[in-house]
C-alpha cells in the first residue's frame, strides 16, 4: 500500500501538469501546525495523521467545496448534512432501508427519523474533494476515502495515497487503488461499498419505492 510521501507527491505533480489540472501543487503551500489545529478544535474532530501530513503539504484539494484552509464548523456541518440528505432522499424515492432499523413504519417521517438517529452513529467523515469523504473514525492512518452520492457509496481509494493517485494520478487504476490493496473495513461505509445487499432489508430502487408505505393507498 501507498504512503504520503516526496515520491508520491512527485508522480501527483507531473500527471498534473500532463494534464493540466489547475494549480494544484503537492509538498509546497500547505497548512501551518497551528492551523491544522484550529480546525481539529472547530469541528471537535481529531484527524488521522495521514490527513493532517496531506493538509501541511497542500492547502486545499478544493477551494470551491472543501477549502480546509477555511473550514469552519457550519460549513462542515453542512457538508455532512449534503450527504444525509442524500440518505434520506432515498429513504423516501428509493425505498431504502436497513435490516438494523428494524420493522418499516408506514409514515415518511418517522422512516427518515430512524434514519437520521442511526446516521449520526456512523463513523465520522471529513471533506477531501467534491463529494470524496476520508472516514476520520477510527483515528488511524490508512482509512479509506469513499465517494458518496445518496446511498451510492463506493470506495475510491482504499487510503489517501491511493486516493489522490485514482483522483489525480497517471494511470488512475480503480482496481490497483482500491480492492486491490484490501482496504480496512468501516462501519456502514464499507457495508455498502462492499456488499450492500447484505444490510439492506430489501433491495432499494425506483421498483422498490412502489412499495414503500407512504405510497401505498
Amino acid at each position: 500500500m501507498r504512503s504520503l510521501d516526496n515520491k508520491l507527491f512527485g508522480e501527483l505533480n507531473t500527471a498534473i501538469q500532463n494534464h493540466g489540472f489547475g494549480n494544484l501543487v503537492f509538498g509546497k503551500g500547505g497548512m501551518a501546525d497551528h492551523e491544522i489545529a484550529t480546525v481539529e478544535s472547530e469541528l471537535g474532530l481529531p484527524l488521522p495523521d495521514d490527513m493532517k501530513f496531506l493538509m501541511g503539504n497542500v492547502r486545499e484539494l478544493d477551494s470551491g467545496s472543501s477549502p480546509w484552509s477555511t473550514l469552519d464548523r457550519s460549513s462542515y456541518e453542512e457538508q455532512i448534512d449534503w450527504v444525509l440528505q442524500g440518505i434520506l432522499f432515498d429513504v423516501e424515492h428509493a425505498n431504502l432501508w436497513l435490516r438494523r432499523w428494524g420493522s418499516q413504519p408506514r409514515s415518511l417521517e418517522a422512516a427518515q427519523d430512524i434514519a437520521r438517529q442511526d446516521f449520526a452513529l456512523w463513523p465520522k467523515l471529513f471533506p477531501v474533494f467534491g463529494h470524496r469523504f476520508l472516514v476520520v473514525q477510527p483515528r488511524e492512518t490508512d482509512n479509506p476515502v469513499f465517494s458518496i452520492m445518496q446511498s451510492d457509496i463506493v470506495c475510491y481509494g482504499a487510503n489517501l495515497a491511493h486516493y489522490l493517485l485514482q483522483e489525480f494520478g497517471e494511470t488512475r487504476d480503480y482496481g490497483e487503488n482500491t480492492a486491490a490493496q484490501s482496504p480496512r473495513h468501516v462501519e456502514t461505509w464499507s457495508d455498502f461499498a462492499e456488499g450492500r445487499n447484505a444490510i439492506l432489508a430489501w433491495p432499494s430502487g425506483t421498483e422498490a419505492a412502489k412499495s414503500a408505505p407512504w405510497r401505498v393507498n
